[in-house]
């Protein structure tokens, strides 16, 4: 038996649901401030955890063709009551141009520093990334190689944007990431539990393919058209840069921090 269902259908745009949904959609400060996020989607609603969720929304033809009955046999008793959207609301509020009709508002998940390194395996260190897509790749990259997470600091694009989730396909919900109120308190803090620092750099000594990696390796990966700062760079062990032919000046960022994370991957295989 699933959950009951909220039998009003909501179609007003001044509903409370709704204008908490839109500020949650917009503003990172308000995501931060409720800790919550919303998730749009049928493939990634498969991916919540359901203790995470809070509250989960559907569109009327959603209803009708069935998208509950799947998300209940995933959840089970612990998916809340969902809630009916009428499908111009559910539109107004999508933050893609054909929505699916579902939409979760979830937890935040509370990652902490020490999730970051438990694993002892290599982590991510992102300065002032700026693009959703390198941002979620970077985490997929992170689970697919053996990762043990990311850390970003504050400048960093929101993961909590739906952009961002989007990106990630669900590793969201398994690869532990955290923001950094101080990156380099937090680069000190991974040095003195034994990782060594290498940061992605044009003015690398050595080619990033020649260099011997432990397991505890940390890649600093910066903005995508500027790169790192000096000072985020100065804090680095080592100054490593991938080996390119051509005419090629840099590569993007989250293949970048792909290639790192696997020649970790293929050297301790």
């Amino acid at each position: 038996m699933g959950p009951a269902m909220n039998e009003e259908i909501i179609r007003s745009s001044g509903n409370p649901r709704v204008k908490k949904i839109r500020k949650l959609m917009k503003s990172s400060a308000e995501r931060d401030s409720a800790g919550l996020f919303p998730v749009e989607g049928i493939r990634m609603a498969r991916e919540i955890p359901a203790a995470l969720i809070k509250e989960i929304y559907f569109s009327e033809s959603a209803l009708q063709e069935g998208i509950t009955a799947e998300l209940e046999r995933i959840y089970g008793t612990a998916m809340p009551a969902p809630v009916i959207l009428s499908d111009d609301i559910f539109r107004s509020i999508s933050d893609t141009k054909t929505p699916q009709g579902v939409l979760a508002l979830v937890r935040k998940i509370p990652f902490s520093f020490e999730d970051v390194i438990r694993t002892g395996r290599p982590v991510v260190v992102l300065e002032n990334l700026q693009d959703p897509g390198n941002m979620g790749t970077i985490l997929r990259s992170l689970e697919a190689a053996g990762g043990g997470g990311l850390i970003s600091d504050r400048s960093c694009t929101d993961i909590y944007s739906l952009k961002t989730i989007r990106a990630t396909m669900g590793t969201l919900f398994r690869v532990p990431h955290i923001t950094a109120a101080d990156l380099g308190g937090t680069i000190a803090a991974l040095k003195q539990n034994g990782y060594r620092i290498y940061a992605a750099h044009l003015s690398g000594d050595a080619y990033s393919t020649d260099v011997h990696y432990e397991e505890k390796s940390a890649f600093l990966i910066g903005n995508e058209g500027r790169g790192l700062t000096d000072e985020t760079a100065a804090l680095a062990d080592q100054l490593i840069r991938i080996p390119m032919e051509g005419s090629v000046e840099s590569l993007n960022a989250a293949v970048a921090a792909s290639l790192l994370l696997y020649e970790v991957k293929r050297q301790l295989r």
